[in-house]
């Protein structure tokens, strides 16, 4: 098999040959000229005596370090010619020996870096500028892609390389006509130095299809130094977090091709995401929300390329728990009180959560200074809060009558359903199902009081009010004391206190 593949090296290498330069050192009076030079694997030098008796000796056994050994076959003699082909990388030094020891030169001899940046690798570019690797092939297709010769030893199949007039029969990616080239959004993007992030990150997300395809679209395109600009470790977070990256790509890419003299200040363009970017015109340029435009109208055949120097990230709208309170005109006081324990991570946290949420007015019903006073004792206002959680998500339809439901702060609250309407505990729920991303929110127009709270009816009130009678919510007077029912507190000031006796 090594044979074989030996063989089949041969032929093909001579198919496929590497365009070398000719270089030129002349001998001038007692020096070369130049007397350093640095080449490529395969170039040629040529060496001109241009007059005197000199000889070009670069021995291994004048030089032993040298990779391999070179000099004129005329030896010392004059107005003679000479040319010699580098195979093998190096640093090689030489002298002519009547003239030592100024006339002394050394040659450096890069090795082969190919198109995939393998050193004396054996990639190619075809017409359009795209990489191939060459391969192990078998009747069923490639085996194995390869990056050096050495690469290939044990492999059992037939060598290809890439570019030889066999991978063109076997590879129907190879294009050696030029005008057959495609310049798609994609294709700016894969062969630009500046967006080898961007390219790793559209192919994670298999973007380059649609961006390959017929469009139009238009790409807002972070440079590499863009990525490099996020804070460290999110590159590689988003890269193992596809869905995210999958956003964030969208979010840069417009369903038209818009050219920068379509732009104008203040202008706002929807992505493809569904998300929406703002254009800024000012002094300073132009900007995609916080990002400048550094290169633009980079026209492909399916759109059009905008640089920017900033990553773009949409903005993550939510509606958690605390996002339905927050905007809420009538929780301003709940808001306060959910910050104020910062309790307002939780309650945008994953969940599930069922918040009965007092209203303003509800926190207002309480005797005047109570707000104030908790707000300024923050455990027992934590106890009062947990005590309106529950960890779950409690649609009203799953309420029934006399339910007992066990709070996030491990009291329990009882649900009474009548004709008057669902109550929890002594709060009467006047808004139910507030679905949210996280749970449910009931709004309620009493603030529960737990059992274990320090906060009650005796010292919630100053001396100046005065218990007068208790209530139930059809008005009949009854104890204050009669459990298991709501209880309406009187005071001769007019205030109210509504509770749930379970005690």
């Amino acid at each position: 098999m090594k044979k074989l593949l030996l063989i089949i090296f041969t032929v093909l290498f001579a198919e496929y040959t590497v365009l070398s330069t000719n270089h030129i050192i002349n001998t001038q009076g007692m020096t070369f000229v130049p007397s350093a030079l640095t080449i490529n694997l395969g170039d040629t030098v040529t060496f001109n005596n241009t007059g005197g008796a000199h000889n070009v000796n670069g021995t291994i056994a004048t030089f032993p370090q040298n990779p391999a050994s070179f000099s004129n076959p005329t030896g010392i003699s004059m107005g003679w010619t000479y040319f010699h082909v580098f195979n093998t990388p190096g640093v090689y030094s030489y002298q002519c020996d009547p003239h030592l020891p100024g006339m002394v030169g050394s040659i450096t001899v890069n090795p082969q870096i190919d198109c995939a940046g393998i050193v004396n690798g054996i990639a190619a570019l075809d017409s359009c500028g795209t990489c191939h690797k060459s391969y192990v092939y078998s009747g069923m297709g490639v085996l194995n892609y390869v990056d050096t010769y050495a690469d290939t030893v044990n492999f059992q199949g037939m060598f290809v390389l890439a570019g030889s007039p066999m991978d063109q029969q076997f590879n129907p990616n190879w294009i050696n006509n030029p005008n057959s080239c495609s310049n798609t959004v994609y294709d700016i993007v894969s062969n630009s130095n500046d967006h080898t992030t961007l390219k790793i990150a559209i192919d994670s997300c298999s973007l380059d299809g649609a961006l390959s395809g017929s469009g139009p679209f238009t790409l807002f395109a972070p440079t590499d130094a863009a990525f490099n600009n996020l804070s460290p470790g999110t590159v590689s977070s988003l890269l193992s977090n596809i869905p995210a990256l999958t956003q964030i790509l969208e979010h840069h890419v417009v369903t038209d091709s818009v050219m920068s003299g379509m732009l104008s200040n203040g202008q706002v363009v929807t992505t493809l995401l569904g998300t929406d970017i703002t254009v800024t015109i000012n002094s300073t340029g132009v900007y995609i929300d916080n990002a400048l435009v550094t290169v633009a109208d980079l026209v492909a055949d399916n759109g059009v390329v905008h640089v920017i120097d900033a990553v773009l990230i949409p903005s993550t709208s939510t509606n958690s728990i605390y996002d339905i309170v927050s905007n809420s005109a009538g929780h301003t006081i709940l808001k306060t009180a959910i910050d104020s324990c910062s309790l307002d991570g939780a309650l945008s946290g994953p969940g599930p959560f069922t918040l009965f949420a007092p209203t303003d007015a509800a926190f207002n019903n309480l005797p005047a200074g109570t707000v104030t006073a908790l707000l300024n004792d923050i455990p027992q206002l934590t106890d009062i809060l947990k005590h309106h959680v529950v960890t779950d998500s409690v649609m009203s339809g799953m309420l029934s009558n006399g339910q007992v439901v066990t709070t996030l702060l491990g009291t329990d609250i009882t649900v009474t359903i009548n004709a008057t309407g669902v109550y929890i505990d002594n709060a009467l729920v006047t808004v139910a199902d507030l679905v949210a991303d996280n749970g449910v929110v009931h709004v309620i127009d009493a603030v529960l009081l737990p059992n274990t709270t320090s906060v009650n009816d005796y010292n919630l009130i100053g001396e100046s009010k005065m218990y007068l009678y208790s209530t139930n919510i059809l008005g009949k007077k009854i104890s204050r004391n009669i459990k298991n029912q709501l209880i309406i507190d009187v005071y001769n000031d007019g205030s109210v206190i509504k509770r749930f006796n379970n005690r």
